[in-house]
């Protein structure tokens, strides 16, 4: 037996299957396919490996889809050999578009050198074996992937791009590149309920947690097994279907799902759009959890770090721009149709505040103290805008930008995604949007 093959076997853990997708004489189970040029790669048999000879481009692809998996095989080719594995890729498109591409070649121009996934992590010092069989172990759980080259670890980084897709091998003009003892292991997905999220979140958001909160669950149960997350402002009828969709079955949001601060539906038991929306729920077994007094009470506050993310203001507030600029300026990066505004469009937005969502007469009347300009999610017309408005008209040079609720804190949910990222590894985490809830006519 090989001394390579050898490793194999002892990377392996014991009583776990493992999967040949390689016979050592045929291609069954694999189909030449085209990349960005003519031709589907020159594929062969020779010396119980698969081999390309560079005479044309193309990859090999599995017929089999994969989701979460461990990969081993053993490669060979010269020193600057140009090629790579792909990973979750899709039949049609090009691979490493469509999937993850884990370089082999150690000259990648824009550094994603061998034991990288090209285009998205960059993997630590690595050199092949020229000429000699190389050994790859790959896994690749949810959004964690983790790289061994023969025996040294290069990578262990997140992605979520891609969920699942196809193996595959590439075949490049002029190289040569030999693959062998290629074989799969599906692993399965460690559970967790949605009570055992929840302990997470409340560990990790690291502030007490106060019994006198709206951050409960609004459906489901603690002890419902959790198949996704997915974090947004509202959970809107639209946003639970997409989650739906996608297979994930926890919805944190920030905001009220059945329209009232307390999530009451006493009242509004019998009317159809709540009925249609519980119908939806039931149907899905969703479990809704609100996450907003607590991610407002982490330092710094969850949803201010979004936002600040979300308008590229991490290292500080823009400067030298006028009142209408930094309108401008927020609306693109935001997305937003339209937004209102208090104030002279040409004064120079010296000092900025931002007060995410709705914001009190006297929280803005202390950040208008030290700023000139302040940005808020909404506010009541005969509080903050009217003070804002005898501000001006005392003489005093203030501006007044209002976003709206919603695209004031999506930022927020956004960055929700990201910290639930760290916290429940084992699970897919995504962020879907509500939207921006108005036109402009």
């Amino acid at each position: 037996m090989r001394p390579a093959l050898l490793l194999m076997l002892a990377l392996a853990a014991p009583g776990q299957d493992w999967t040949p997708l390689f016979d050592g004489k045929t291609l069954k189970g694999w189909t030449p396919r085209a990349t960005t040029a003519p031709g589907t790669g020159d594929w062969a048999i020779r010396d119980g490996a698969i081999y390309c000879g560079g005479k044309e481009p193309g990859w090999l692809s599995t017929d089999a889809a994969f989701r979460d998996f461990r990969l081993q095989l053993e490669f060979k080719g010269p020193a600057d050999v140009n090629s790579g594995v792909f990973l979750r890729s899709q039949k049609e498109g090009q691979p490493h578009v469509t999937g993850y591409e884990l370089q082999i070649w150690e000259m990648q121009p824009q550094g994603y050198l061998t034991g990288s996934l090209v285009g998205s992590l960059k993997a630590g010092p690595a050199k092949i074996k020229a000429n000699e069989w190389n050994h790859y172990d790959i896994t690749a759980r949810g959004d964690h992937f983790v790289v061994k080259l023969n025996g040294q670890t290069v990578l262990d980084a997140r992605d979520g791009k891609h969920r699942e897709g196809h193996i595959g091998f590439q075949c490049q003009p002029k190289q040569t590149i030999w693959f062998r003892d290629i074989r799969v292991q599906r692993l399965k997905r460690a559970g967790l309920t949605a009570g055992e999220v929840l302990g997470r979140i409340q560990k990790g958001v690291a502030v007490p947690w106060q019994e006198k909160t709206v951050d409960t669950l609004k459906s489901g149960t603690v002890d419902t097994p959790v198949t996704g997350i997915v974090t947004t402002f509202m959970a809107t009828l639209e946003v639970l279907q997409k989650a739906a969709a996608e297979g994930k079955n926890m919805i944190i949001t920030h905001e009220p799902t059945f329209y009232l601060h307390d999530d009451s539906t006493e009242a509004t038991a019998n009317d159809p759009t709540v009925i249609a929306k519980k119908a939806l729920i039931e149907k899905h077994n969703l479990v809704i959890f609100r996450f907003h007094d607590h991610w407002h009470r982490r330092q710094p506050d969850g949803i201010r770090v979004g936002m600040m993310k979300a308008l590229g203001w991490e290292n500080g507030m823009p400067e030298g721009l006028t009142l209408r600029e930094l309108a401008e300026a927020v609306k693109k990066r935001l997305g937003i149709a339209a937004v209102r505004m208090i104030g002279d469009p040409g004064m120079k937005a010296g000092r900025i505040a931002l007060t995410p969502g709705y914001a009190s007469l006297h929280g803005s009347m202390r950040e208008l103290a030290k700023s000139d300009v302040l940005i808020i999610g909404e506010a009541r017309e005969w509080e903050v805008y009217e003070y804002v408005q005898d501000q001006i008209a005392s003489g005093q040079k203030k501006g007044l930008i209002v976003l709206g609720h919603a695209s004031s804190e999506e930022g927020g949910m956004k960055e929700a995604a990201e910290w639930l990222r760290g916290l429940v590894p084992e699970l897919p985490v995504a962020h879907i949007a509500a939207g921006h809830l108005f036109t402009v006519q």
